[in-house]
Parts: structure tokens; C-alpha cells; sequence
């Protein structure tokens, strides 16, 4: 269990809304990135990588003979891991918080450094378990001794025809320094500085990423017009550059591949995952099916706005003026939802609020976006988010508080078993989106809020469902096209136009400078083929939402044991648990029937 946490300093900065934001304290991992303990922490990890190597390497056939050897074996494994990437994580942290910040990137980069040589100690680890004879590991598995590793064993076998010698996996993991890790690194440092130039009136304003995405959520067309015109002449300018950055991930993945023996560049993924190709194609056979449904929406919402023509920068266009949400506004919300689903729901996401676990303020560098570190069983987990007043901020908060509260669940579990696939994790996150919007549904008595709130779901989930597969097919276009040799800017434009153009069907024209918009989607260079990942989820929450409606007394203590059980059993097995069969296509078709009567009821308010 998560040590005890003290009461945090809130360090604030100032919102939008004139209400201060909170900063996380990361004191409960280090006091800040002078402190002498990271260094040691780094040191002690080392050593304690160099005696696990010398206690075992060599000897796992040994130690497997019997049950409480092997036991042991693991829960060495687990405590000098959980220990190691505390510094990591710490330093991931406060790059994110502030890409400028003096010496955040060096921090990091110095534990990158550190973190891989404790990698490439550790390298026999994976590689000498995999060269036990299968049925051995598979007898391990059965070992009530060893249930809790029980997963952990089978994925293992999962893996066993990619994985690569002691020395490749070495070899790999010091060449990722100086190549995808520092790539990435760019990349990241180029969006936290990047300004963009956006016209109000006679005057022009810089903006940061996510504060020029925000204004496409504005009443008033001129502002969207020239925030989408600013973002994109700023997304042309840096073109070349984010092609060479993309093109040369594509490439190292590609040859990691193709040393893994992975046939396909979404196969890795799938397997992380869980699942398989042939359940994705399911998937996404299921969504392009609903681009109709897209199509539709869009058509209402441009005859709803008054428009002959509705353009790309005027899909998130609210119909009444977009309210400004405060930050306490904005706590007690989700609070109150959460709580009315389950009375644990709600007094895990106050200690969120209460105990300094969240970052909403505005600061210079920041990253983007907005995320959840899950951290390690011991701690406990971080949201970090960028909250600027706007309904949108609102879910947003909720989504990472859904993936915070499913970790936090989590923490139950040991070290192996600490995570999820990416799907279940979306679950999670999306899960909880949609209880805040029904919650917040049902205490509505304004037939416009209610009609701009159904609006807005609709936007979020064609942004989660079908955007996210046009996005993930995108991917695969662009790292097959790869494969046959270097793509230029306007391969990759015309690629995203096409697949952009596939689900919008007519509905929406794409104005030509929308092309380079696939260059500011940071899941294509952090985790290739993630996207679909949100899709998975969120017609799999809108099935499960369907189930907790059918029995709202039951389903929400099943829903928590679900969330609990983290990586200790597969999706599959957490699926039936829920009465969902994950291996059956009806899954999506009944989540994608559930979002079509959403656009019917929305149409009839």
C-alpha cells in the first residue's frame, strides 16, 4: 500500500478566470532537483542492479526448480525496479512542468543516462526467464504460489519470438540516448517554447499550443478563423523539421522491428496491448462504418449554427457563449459526480485536490496536453493538465482523474502488475468522463445548457472514437509508406488529408493549411499506434455505462474490483468480469449503436 502523504503546500499560479491554480508538490518523491537523495537513490540502484545480476545471471534455470526460490526471485525483481525508476519518473515530471526550467532537461537526461545502464545490467533478466522451457514457465503460471504472476508469465511467453540477446537489448537501449529518446526530447522542448502569432483585431498575440487550440472553442468565428490560421502558419513554418524528426522515428522503428521479428509496425503494440491485429480490424471496422454518423452530426451542427458551409476551425463552435468554468467550479463538479457513482470514487479524487496531486497552473515551458503518472505502488499517482476555464478543461480533469483513481485502485497489485494496457487504461479515463456528463445532464433544467453540454459529448466522443482511428489510420499509412523509403511533407499532408476527408465524408470542408496538422499529435512520436487505444475505450465505457444504467445498485462495486485488478489478469478475463466479451465484434457495434442514439437524442432536443 501507498506510504502516508502529508498535506500539501499548494504553490498556485494564476488562471484565466482570475482564480488561482494549484502546482503539484513532488515532495513525496524528491524535494527538488538539487536534492542529494536522487543521486543516491540513482547510485544505490546500481549497485543493488549489480548484485541481482551477480546473484542470478546464469542461474534462473536454478532458481525456478522451486516455487519459493522463484518467488523470491520475482520479489527481488520488483522491489530494486520499483526503487529505480523513482528518480526517472521525478525527473519526467519536471521537464514536463517546465521545459525551461534551469537544468530540467539535463536532470533528465543525466537519470536517462543512469536509468539505461541500470537497463543493460538487467539485460539477461527478461531474456534468461524466456529460455526456460515453455511448459516450465507455464507450470510456474499455474503455481497458486506464483498467482499473482500469473499474467505477468503468460505475456512473458507472448514475447518469446522477439525478444533479442542480452547484448542487442544493450546495444538498443545506449543507442536510444542519443537517438529516439533525444528526438523525442526535441520535440517536446520545440512545443513547450513554440509560440504562435494570432490576429485580434489590428494587433497580433502569441499563444502557446494548447492556448491556440483553446480558441477554436470560441463563440465567435473571426476568433476561431485566425487562432486556426496562426496555428497553422506556425505548424508549415516548423514542417521540415517536424518531418526529419517524424520521418527518423519511423525509420528506428522500423528497425527495431525488424530485429524483434515484428511483421507489421502495429504488432509490438497489439501485444503491449493484449490483443490482437484481428481484433483491432474489428474495431476499426466498426467506427469507419460510423463515419455516417459523423457526417450527420456535422450537418446538424452547421444548419444548428446558421452556416451554408461548415469549415474544419468551426467544429468545436459552441451554439450558446461558452461559459468560463473556475477552478473550484471545476473541483466541485467532479466531486459530486464521482461521489454519486460511488462514495470511494469521490473521496479518492478529493484527495487529488486536498493533497497537492494535481498541476493545472499556467507557467512558461510547460508542456502540453495532459496526463497521469502512474509512479509505483508505493506512492501514490500525479495529474497534470492544462486548465484554462473551458468546458472542455472540465472533462479533461475528470479523464485524468479517471486514469488517477484507476491507479490509485491499483496500487494493490505488485510491481508487474502495476498498469494496464493502454486500452483498459482509456477505459478507465473515458468511464469517467461520461459519469461527470451524466451526472451533470440529469441536474440540468436549461434546455439550451442541455443542448450545448449533448453537443459537446457528441464532439468529445466522435474526437475519441472516430477521430482517433482516422488518426490511427493515418499511422499506418505513413510508417508503410515509410518502410519503401523517405516521406516528404507533402506525402505526409496529403496522407492525413485523405484519411481526414474519409471520416468527415462531405460534412466538413478541410481548408488546405489543415494538411500539416498531424505534425502537432505527440502520440505518433511518444508511443506509435496509442491512438486507437481511445477509440477501444470509449466504446467499450459506453457499453459498460449501459450495464451500470441497467443495475446502478451492483455494477459500481464491480466496476471498482475491475479497476483493482490492474495487469494481474488479461482485458479478456476483466472484460467478463463486467459482462463484456472483448473477443466478439458485437462489442463495438453495440458502443457504436450506443453513440448513434446519442446523435438521435441530441437531434431531438
Amino acid at each position: 500500500m501507498a506510504k502516508t502523504v502529508r498535506r500539501a503546500r499548494q504553490k498556485s499560479g494564476q488562471s484565466r478566470t482570475g482564480r488561482s491554480l494549484p502546482s503539484w508538490d513532488l515532495s513525496d518523491l524528491y524535494r527538488s532537483p538539487d536534492d542529494a537523495r536522487i543521486s543516491r537513490a540513482v547510485r544505490k540502484s546500481l549497485r543493488d542492479a549489480e548484485a541481482f545480476r551477480k546473484r542470478y545471471a546464469g542461474k534462473i534455470e536454478r532458481y525456478s526448480r522451486k516455487i519459493a526460490d522463484f518467488r523470491l526471485l520475482m520479489e527481488q525483481y520488483e522491489a530494486l525496479m520499483c526503487d529505480a525508476v523513482k528518480p526517472y519518473h521525478y525527473a519526467s515530471l519536471l521537464f514536463a512542468e517546465s521545459a525551461v526550467r534551469p537544468g530540467a532537461g539535463a536532470l533528465l537526461q543525466e537519470v536517462k543516462t543512469r536509468f539505461a545502464e541500470l537497463s543493460n545490467t538487467m539485460a539477461f533478466f527478461q531474456p534468461e526467464l524466456l529460455s526456460l522451457p515453455r511448459q516450465k514457465l507455464l507450470k510456474l503460471a499455474k503455481s497458486p504460489q506464483l498467482a499473482e504472476y500469473r499474467n505477468f508469465l503468460h505475456q512473458l511467453l507472448q514475447y518469446k519470438k522477439h525478444e533479442l540477446v542480452e547484448r542487442e537489448k544493450q546495444i538498443f537501449t545506449d543507442l536510444s540516448l542519443t537517438g529516439r529518446s533525444a528526438i523525442v526530447r526535441i520535440y517536446d522542448e520545440e512545443f513547450a517554447t513554440r509560440r504562435y502569432e494570432i490576429a485580434k483585431g489590428k494587433k497580433t498575440q502569441s499563444y502557446s499550443l494548447d492556448k491556440a487550440l483553446d480558441l477554436l472553442h470560441s463563440s465567435d468565428r473571426s476568433v476561431r478563423k485566425a487562432a486556426h490560421a496562426g496555428l497553422s502558419t506556425g505548424l508549415i513554418e516548423d514542417s521540415r523539421r517536424l518531418t526529419l524528426l517524424f520521418n527518423t522515428l519511423l525509420q528506428d522503428k522500423e528497425i527495431r522491428d525488424r530485429y524483434h521479428a515484428f511483421e507489421n509496425p502495429e504488432d509490438s503494440r497489439h501485444l503491449d496491448n493484449q490483443t490482437s491485429r484481428e481484433a483491432v480490424d474489428s474495431l476499426v471496422k466498426a467506427v469507419r462504418g460510423s463515419y455516417r454518423d459523423v457526417a450527420r452530426f456535422y450537418e446538424f451542427k452547421r444548419d444548428l449554427l446558421g452556416y451554408r458551409e461548415l469549415f474544419d476551425y468551426d467544429r468545436y463552435a459552441p451554439i450558446v457563449r461558452a461559459r468560463k468554468i473556475s477552478w473550484p467550479k471545476a473541483k466541485e463538479m467532479v466531486i459530486d459526480a464521482f461521489t454519486a457513482f460511488h462514495p470511494e470514487f469521490g473521496r479518492i479524487a478529493s484527495e487529488f485536490f486536498e493533497k497537492g496531486w494535481i498541476d493545472a497552473a499556467d507557467r512558461e515551458g510547460k508542456r502540453g496536453g495532459a496526463f497521469c503518472s502512474f509512479l509505483t505502488p508505493d506512492l501514490h499517482p500525479y495529474v497534470f493538465m492544462n486548465f484554462s476555464g473551458t468546458e472542455s478543461d472540465l472533462f479533461t480533469l475528470a479523464h485524468e482523474l479517471g486514469h488517477a483513481i484507476h491507479a490509485y485502485l491499483m496500487r494493490e497489485q505488485s510491481y508487474v502488475n502495476f498498469d494496464t494496457p493502454l486500452t483498459i487504461a482509456e477505459t478507465a479515463s473515458i468511464f469517467a468522463e461520461l459519469v461527470l456528463f451524466e451526472h451533470l445532464k440529469e441536474r440540468t433544467r436549461s434546455e439550451d445548457a442541455i443542448l450545448s453540454m449533448s453537443l459537446r459529448h457528441i464532439e468529445g466522443t466522435i474526437a475519441t472514437v472516430h477521430r482517433q482511428i482516422s488518426m490511427f489510420q493515418f499511422e499506418r499509412d505513413a510508417h508503410g509508406a515509410r518502410r519503401k523509403g523517405e516521406l516528404s511533407t507533402e506525402d505526409l499532408n496529403g496522407m492525413w488529408r485523405a484519411r481526414q476527408e474519409e471520416m468527415f465524408r462531405g460534412a466538413v470542408t478541410i481548408t488546405p493549411e489543415y494538411d500539416s496538422w498531424w505534425s502537432y499529435v505527440p502520440h505518433f512520436v511518444h508511443t506509435p499506434f496509442y491512438v486507437y487505444a481511445y477509440s477501444f475505450g470509449q466504446l467499450l465505457a459506453l457499453s459498460l455505462f449501459e450495464r451500470y444504467r441497467a443495475d446502478t445498485t451492483r455494477f459500481p462495486e464491480k466496476y471498482i474490483e475491475f479497476l483493482a485488478s490492474g495487469n494481474s489478469r488479461t482485458p479478456q478475463e476483466l472484460g467478463k468480469r463486467l459482462g463484456v466479451n472483448l473477443n466478439r465484434p458485437d462489442v463495438w457495434q453495440q458502443g457504436v449503436k450506443s453513440f448513434r442514439k446519442r446523435v438521435r437524442e441530441v437531434e431531438g432536443l
